[in-house]
């Protein structure tokens, strides 16, 4: 200023120590405020909503993955950054809040500008003028990314539980016995036939066991206090009055000696309970039938064996004359050749009355067995000696093939007439000038015993059907002789033995009859 010719300065001073106080104060305060949203993974925007301007903290701009200096922007970029997905619930629940003043808080997907996709949970509000018009929205963004795949985890967990539970019939629950509390889950109300929205108690359980399975309930109780477990099965009474058996099991938690609380599970198994039952039942009917196919089996075994006996002794009279006619001096040729004709037909037929006896005696369990260890060189020996005129009509060479072939624990009897059998189909069945050989082999404490023809061999078709009784695989009425019963006696010889017997044989390349016996 000028005053009388000479310029004056006029200074104000002021202490402003207090202003800049507050202003390093707000300064930590606001950067505090930006370190614990960072850490936090939290951030602050604000919406200008007559200009569209959008302006967010740095903690904002970490979330949706943007540089921290792009603060001050359009609402549009917020919006780019919202999955598309999720943008048009998003929008309208914004305009809910402007236009209806409805709280803003919502879930959602971003995605950033690297593709990642992340949750993200939102919170706002609108002030308005005093013209009550929309003008600026406030909110806070928060990253829940992790928390919402546990959620989302946790969901998709449940939903398989409660899928996995529906197809099982199997429903969890918890009572609490001191209060009478019960809680059910949804499954539960589905095997009960109860109304979903009734709540359910211990009484309300109660009147839908059973009356007549109640004490079942009662029982696991008491098993439960000593054991910690609930394990039962009873049956209950639906609303509908249909009749369910279910499994209850569950872990009792026991104060002072009383249940106070159990927590498990219950399960619908009425079907198989029916099934189980059902099962029962014909087990019961085929025990009845087997049992009643047994008492006919002995029945005929009985006869068989009776008949047999009876039969024998006018047999062996009808042989026994027939051989003294045949010692007769005044008999002509033709007389001779009935003679022989009896003598055959009544040996073939007395041979059949024995397999029959010895069939029954099996089957009845009355035949005995004397185990001793023989030696199978004289055995094999007796054998050929008996059989060698059989073949000798046939022209058939018998082949020993080892001379010490060791010894084994068998009946002796019984043994020969396996070997007989095997022996003599062995010669029936061949061809003319053809070979039978006997060989035996040592294999791991048994020894293997083989027969083996040249002859016609058997189809493999028909193999399975070789040891089955009265089976002469289509030679009934032929020229060879036989009853079909040498076979399968033979089988069940040898296993009463412990051992097995078995063929090997092809069409017109020859048989290969084996059986094993434990060796001496």
């Amino acid at each position: 200023m000028q005053l009388e010719n000479q310029t004056h300065f006029t200074l104000i001073i002021r202490d402003v120590t207090e202003r800049q106080l507050y202003k390093s104060q707000a300064e930590v305060l606001v950067d505090r405020l930006r370190r614990s949203q960072l850490v936090a993974n939290i951030g602050t925007w604000d919406w200008n909503i007559t200009t569209n301007e959008l302006f967010w903290t740095e903690g904002t701009a970490s979330i949706l993955g943007l540089s921290a200096r792009q603060m001050n922007t359009q609402f549009e970029v917020f919006e780019a950054a919202v999955h598309v997905e999720d943008r048009a619930k998003v929008i309208a629940a914004i305009e809910r809040c402007v236009s209806q003043r409805e709280k803003y808080d919502i879930e959602h997907r971003i995605v950033r500008p690297n593709g990642e996709v992340r949750w993200v949970q939102e919170k706002g509000d609108v002030v308005f003028n005093k013209q009550h018009q929309p003008v600026q929205m406030l909110g806070v963004i928060i990253d829940i990314h992790e928390r919402k795949l546990v959620e989302l985890e946790l969901k998709q967990r449940r939903k398989q539980l409660r899928l996995a539970e529906s197809r099982a019939k199997l429903g969890h629950w918890r009572a609490d016995l001191t209060t009478g509390e019960l809680h059910w889950s949804s499954v539960i109300y589905e095997i009960f036939g109860l109304d979903p929205y009734q709540t359910p108690n211990v009484e309300i359980f109660k009147q839908a066991v059973h009356p007549d399975d109640w004490f079942l309930v009662e029982q696991s109780h008491v098993v439960a206090v000593e054991t910690g477990l609930h394990d039962v099965v009873h049956r209950i009474i639906r609303g509908d009055g249909e009749v369910r058996y279910v499994h209850e099991l569950a872990e009792a938690i026991v104060e002072d000696g009383e249940i106070r609380q159990l927590i498990g599970t219950v399960q619908d198994i009425t079907e198989l309970k029916q099934a189980e039952l059902e099962l029962l039942t014909q087990q019961h009917q085929l025990r009845e039938a087997m049992e009643a196919a047994e008492r006919a089996n002995r029945a005929k075994s009985e006869f068989l064996s009776n008949m047999s006996h009876e039969l024998r002794t006018p047999l062996n009279s009808i042989l026994g004359f027939t051989q003294l006619l045949a010692l007769g001096k005044n008999l002509n040729d033709m007389q001779r050749d009935s003679l022989q004709e009896i003598s055959q037909a009544g040996s073939h037929l007395l041979e059949l009355i024995n397999e029959v006896l010895d069939m029954a005696k099996i089957e009845t369990g009355k035949l005995e067995l004397h185990f001793e260890p023989i030696r199978l060189d004289s055995l094999f020996n007796e054998c050929v000696s008996l059989i060698k005129p059989i073949a000798l009509t046939k022209q058939i060479e018998l082949v020993l093939l080892t001379a010490d072939n060791g010894a084994v624990l068998a009946d002796r009897l019984r043994l020969k007439q396996v070997l007989l059998n095997l022996l003599s189909n062995a010669v029936k069945y061949n061809v003319v000038g053809g070979q039978v050989k006997i060989k035996v082999e040592q294999q791991a404490g048994f020894s293997r015993i083989s027969v083996s023809d040249t002859g016609m061999g058997i189809a493999e078709d028909k193999l399975a059907q070789l040891f089955e009784a009265f089976n002469r695989l289509g030679y009934e009425g032929g020229a060879i002789e036989g009853s079909g019963l040498g076979l399968s006696i033979s089988r069940k010889l040898i296993e009463m033995m412990g051992g097995e017997i078995g063929v090997n044989s092809q069409l017109n390349h020859g048989s290969e009859f084996w059986l094993t016996l434990k060796a001496v």
